[in-house]
């Protein structure tokens, strides 16, 4: 729960689109335009809170995965998960200055697509966790990041460039790099 709390809230203060992109992948998404390490430090000095809350969800997410696998007993926590973290997100939004939401058909499509792909991937990755082969797992999963920017470009209406195909072209081969070295 901590993890999904966190990594809304980093996005949710992302200051652009690039940097909604960027705090959820790095290397995939290069942000808008080439991507350096002083684009990249320049953004965390204009965001902190949201890179500091990206980086505490990816700790907490490798902590809840190796504490699933030891200690989950083949129960499925991700439905209390999600209804936790649901609460907590509108307690934010409710104690937030932000403005009221406007319900319309369109975004409540969009919520509940993206609830159930999100549902849908806890569930599978906590089910893997648990009773899956790690090491295909860890290999495989080296491609969220993959199709979570290729989902975000669809979704943000952004065009993904020749760092895409690079970030791309790395994950790959990180991937098949990390399948050998587990065989």
């Amino acid at each position: 729960m901590l993890y999904e709390v966190m990594l809304a809230l980093s996005i949710g203060s992302a200051t652009d689109r690039g940097q909604a992109l960027e705090l959820g992948i790095v290397c995939v998404m290069q942000g808008e335009g080439a991507w350096s390490v002083a684009i990249f430090w320049n953004n965390i000095q204009r965001n902190p809170t949201g890179y500091g809350m990206a980086f505490f969800a990816a700790i907490t997410w490798a902590v809840y995965s190796v504490f699933t696998r030891r200690f989950g007993n083949g129960v499925n926590g991700v439905p209390l998960f999600l209804v936790i973290t649901v609460g907590v997100l509108w307690l934010a939004y409710v104690f937030s200055d932000q403005a009221a939401l406007t319900f319309n058909l369109a975004g409540f499509l969009q919520v509940a697509v993206m609830g159930a792909l999100m549902a849908t991937a806890y569930s599978c990755w906590n089910y893997s966790i648990q009773h899956g082969n790690l090491a295909v797992l860890a290999t495989m999963s080296y491609f969220t990041p993959v199709l979570s920017a290729l989902l975000a470009c669809v979704w943000l209406g952004v065009k993904p460039d020749a760092g895409f195909i690079y970030g791309v072209g790395l994950v790959t081969l990180g991937s098949l790099l990390s399948g050998r070295a587990s065989k």
